[in-house]
């Protein structure tokens, strides 16, 4: 989880970094917020991905996890994540 969660935060450095120095549109307080809300609503939603994929690891680590103990299951898991990278596409729609 952690390659992931670097590559985000780094891709997201990168890109405002880009707009700062001179890119196509000018980076306004807004669309650094959308895009941190973009980058931020996927990265939770590979949360949600991993432990409905994790399951078996969560059981052995931690018990506890909704997933672990069967309070919520692989579908309920992955609609989140869908819900949640939805909601990250609209808004890089919105910024794009």
């Amino acid at each position: 989880m952690l390659p992931t969660t670097t590559a985000y935060v780094a891709l997201f450095g990168v890109a405002v970094i880009v707009e700062l120095v001179g890119g196509t549109a000018t980076a306004t307080p807004a669309t650094v917020f959308g895009g941190a809300a973009a980058v931020s609503l996927s990265w939770c939603g590979s949360w949600f991905v991993n432990d409905a994929f994790d399951v078996e690891a969560d059981r052995r680590s931690d018990e506890r996890r909704a997933t672990a103990d069967g309070r919520l299951g692989r579908r309920e898991t992955l609609a989140a994540a869908v819900v949640l990278w939805l909601a990250s596409f609209a808004y890089a729609g919105v910024l794009g």
